[in-house]
């Protein structure tokens, strides 16, 4: 992702969701890279001044997110709204019975928070 802070980005992900850098420079680029706790995943972020930044506020988060499983929505809402994160969805309770919410990071990403009724990975 080609953003405007990466530092600020990764630290606040790794402060409020629990992930960690992997490795970090200071290039122009500033590319730092981000996992889950496990390291089962892992994001990379650019500041490339040849490309575009992203404009997340921009997009439908329909369109795209992150999504993260979590136990209490409730719980993370308050957190992560008192660290500067952004209602976009309320909590609602879908027909297959997942409960779900959509935030937006203090840089307009959008991340989905859902607990499933019956988890999808673990």
């Amino acid at each position: 992702m080609n953003i405007a802070d990466t530092h600020e980005k990764a630290k606040w992900y790794v402060d409020n969701l629990g992930m960690k850098i992997i490795s970090q420079s200071e290039s122009p680029s500033r590319t730092t890279f981000i996992s889950d706790s496990d390291e089962n995943m892992m994001l990379e972020l650019n500041q490339d001044a040849k490309a575009p930044v992203l404009e997340f506020e921009k997009i439908n988060f329909n369109s795209f997110h992150l999504a993260f499983m979590v136990q209490d929505l409730s719980s993370m809402k308050t957190k992560l709204l008192a660290a500067g994160a952004k209602l976009a969805e309320e909590i609602k309770t879908t027909a297959s019975g997942d409960q779900v919410m959509m935030l937006r990071d203090p840089w307009g990403q959008p991340i989905q928070f859902v607990k499933r009724l019956k988890p999808m990975v673990n």
